[in-house]
């Protein structure tokens, strides 16, 4: 973690919601890369991913499982799409304070704006290259290090 970096950007906890596989090695390279010390949680589909923000099933146990402080997620996932999952956080007023970023292939208007009406955060195109990833992901962290985050609060 860089000196820079506040103390309070070290109870950073990201839960990844996303259903590539590939897409999911290429963001654990870069943020191993960047040396990111966060601890970070992976779902594979929607309806896992409220099952993590509820503390249900398998995510039962918090300290296994620590509640999000931010969540970086794709739209095109299996079983709830990730416009249903920022439907679903709307909804329940502890988990609609969580910063969310969509982490998406489509550049559709429609779904960018449908995202931000659902309550998306930020709205960012996937890089299709490996060094555009890490000047993303390094202008993601050094923002998160500096952001006032939300109290945490488990729905």
């Amino acid at each position: 973690m860089d000196s820079d970096e506040s103390t309070e950007s070290r109870g950073l906890h990201m839960l990844i919601m996303e259903d590539d596989e590939n897409d999911v090695l290429l963001l654990k390279r870069a943020f191993k890369k960047l040396n990111f010390e966060y601890p970070m949680y992976r779902v594979r589909d929607g309806e896992e991913g409220i099952d993590y923000l509820r503390g249900q099933g398998r995510f039962s146990n918090r300290e296994e499982f620590p509640y999000p402080s931010v969540i970086l997620m794709d739209l095109k996932m299996p079983k709830k799409s990730g416009f249903e999952v920022l439907k679903w956080i709307k909804e329940h007023p502890f988990c609609k304070m969580t910063p969310v970023i969509v982490f998406s292939s489509s550049a559709q208007d429609d779904d960018i704006k449908r995202a931000y009406e659902l309550g998306a955060g930020s709205y960012f195109l996937k890089p299709h290259d490996f060094t555009e990833l890490l000047e993303l992901l390094t202008l993601f962290r050094h923002y998160w290090s500096k952001a006032k985050k939300p109290p945490i609060a488990p729905c």
